[in-house]
Parts: C-alpha cells; sequence; structure tokens
C-alpha cells in the first residue's frame, strides 16, 4: 500500500511510503535526508514535499505529486509529477504543472490502462496525460462560475472510461456553497450530475466491475445516512439501508441484529469495494464492517 502525509493544508514535510501488509513494515521511497515540520517560509534547502501517490496498472511502479518549496525567497515554487520504481531509487518527471505553484496537486491521481494519468488541478480543472508526459489535455475546465468548479476525481472505472467526480468544495480562498457529484466521461469530457431526490450524495465509488456504483447519502431534511447501489449503465438505484438505526443503547458500537438477522447501518464515513458484491465500510460509531450484497428483484 502506497500512501504518504496531509502535507498541503498544515505545510509539513512528506515523502512517498510504501507499507508491506505482510511483512507489517514501512519503506520511504524518497527519503532526502529533510523532514521539515512544519515548512518554513524559506527553508534551508529546497524542500521536496510528495504526495497522492498512485499506482500503475500492473503495479510495478507509482507515480506523485512532488511540491518543491524553493530556499529563495524570489524563486517560484513548483508542482511536478514524478515517476519511480516499486522498489525505489531516482524517480523520474512526467510532467511540470503549470502555473508555477505548490500543491497544485492536492487530490489523488489515477494511472488508468492506457498508460495515462488523470488529475485534478482546482480551478484549472481535470487533465489527461500519457505517462511520458506527452500529449495533455484538458478534459473538463474548473472555473468558479463553470459546470463543475474546482473538481476533483473521486474514482475512475476500472477500464478508465469514466470518472466520479466532486466539484464545488471548499478550496483555498474560495468557498462555494453547492457542491456537485456526477460522472464524467473522461474520452469526451461529457458531464452528468448524481441527483437523487431528497438526498445529500457524500461519496461514489465504482465496484471492481465497475458496473454497479455505491454511493453514500443522507436525508436532506432529517440528515439520516443512506447507502445506495446504482447500475451505472441504466441509472437504476436500489437503497441498501432503508432506514437509520434508532439512537438505541443496546446498538453494538454502530449496528444492531433484529430477530430477522438484518444489519442496520449508522453512518459510513467511508465505502469501499472489495469484491464486485462486497462492500466495506466503517461506520460513525467505529465499527468496521463487510456487508455481502443480494440482489433482491
Amino acid at each position: 500500500m502506497a500512501f504518504s502525509l496531509d502535507a498541503a493544508w498544515p505545510l509539513v514535510d512528506s515523502h512517498l511510503y510504501l507499507f508491506d501488509v505482510a511483512a507489517g513494515g514501512i519503506v520511504n521511497l524518497t527519503e532526502d535526508g529533510l523532514n521539515e515540520f512544519p515548512v518554513n517560509d524559506t527553508p534551508r534547502k529546497p524542500v521536496h514535499v510528495d504526495t497522492h501517490p498512485a499506482w500503475s496498472p500492473d503495479g510495478s511502479a507509482l507515480v506523485f505529486a512532488r511540491s518543491t518549496i524553493p530556499a529563495e525567497e524570489d524563486a517560484d515554487s513548483t508542482t511536478t509529477i514524478m515517476r519511480i520504481g516499486r522498489a525505489g531509487g531516482e524517480p523520474s518527471e512526467v510532467l511540470r504543472v503549470r502555473p508555477a505553484k505548490s500543491f497544485l496537486i492536492s487530490h489523488p491521481m489515477h494511472w488508468l490502462v492506457d498508460d495515462t494519468l488523470l488529475f485534478a488541478l482546482g480551478e484549472h480543472g481535470i487533465w489527461q496525460v500519457g505517462i511520458a508526459g506527452q500529449n495533455p489535455r484538458l478534459v473538463v475546465t474548473g472555473e468558479v462560475e463553470g459546470e463543475l468548479p474546482f473538481p476533483w476525481i473521486s474514482d475512475v472505472t476500472p477500464d478508465g472510461q469514466l470518472a466520479t467526480v466532486v466539484a464545488g468544495r471548499v478550496e483555498g480562498q474560495y468557498v462555494i456553497p453547492d457542491t456537485v457529484d456526477a460522472l464524467l466521461e473522461i474520452d469526451s469530457g461529457e458531464v452528468t450530475p448524481i441527483t437523487i431526490e431528497g438526498e445529500s450524495i457524500h461519496a461514489v465509488s465504482f465496484s471492481p466491475d465497475g458496473a454497479t456504483a455505491v454511493i453514500r447519502g443522507s436525508n436532506t431534511e432529517t440528515d439520516d445516512p443512506s447507502v445506495l447501489l446504482m447500475d451505472v449503465a441504466t441509472g437504476t438505484r436500489a437503497t441498501l439501508m432503508p432506514r437509520p438505526l434508532p439512537d438505541n443503547p443496546s446498538a453494538n458500537r454502530g449496528f444492531e441484529w433484529n430477530p430477522t438477522g438484518m444489519i442496520h447501518l449508522t453512518w459510513f464515513s467511508t465505502v469501499q469495494w472489495t469484491e464486485n458484491d462486497v462492500i466495506f465500510g466503517f461506520t460513525e460509531r467505529g465499527a468496521a464492517v463487510l456487508l455481502e450484497l443480494e440482489r433482491v428483484e
């Protein structure tokens, strides 16, 4: 598992780390001998802050965003997409992002099966570029007054054809009150908003085969949580959690068993797929659960 620190907002140094699940060890792939916590306005020497790793489809390499904070006051900060092998070594530059500014990439990137990268640049939109830095193209704009203000990518289908995007969040000095969750056709740039009457949408993710999306939401009036499943091809939706868990002292850390054996969840802080018919999530009360799905006609 590859990870980095959440470095952009507190402005701390970060490297690219690998966690070996089997061995339980952590390896720093981009150790540079510097650990600036926090990063000063003008550090002693240039600081490379490495964030947002993304695996290649075959798992042999990673890309990550490198923000460089210069040691000279009049020098430009930069954001560069870098590539490194799974075993480490010297990373190579894929693309220097413009304009010259650090932390332009502040959300996850995605390495697609056609060896292109999909990434978001806030108000500069969502971009796609070849893994060698070739043919960069704007997929969809991100202007504050546009259809997707300040978008970021929450998930991509395995075939790299469709993405779920979120727009209208708080970004830097901008505060956008209305949020948008949408499906994005990567080739055409076509955007289809995901709307459910009476529901606020908080997260959308695709099943491993890309056929189904799980949607975490809440009722707009009562704020009761909900989890829905959506057929990606048809848009047909079904509610996984038809009613919230009552405020019951006997509830066992986020769920309870009723006489029929049904499990009632409260609120997922995150929902992820482990198989095409199994989802994993944490409830608000701290319970980690696996749910095996069964279609009921």
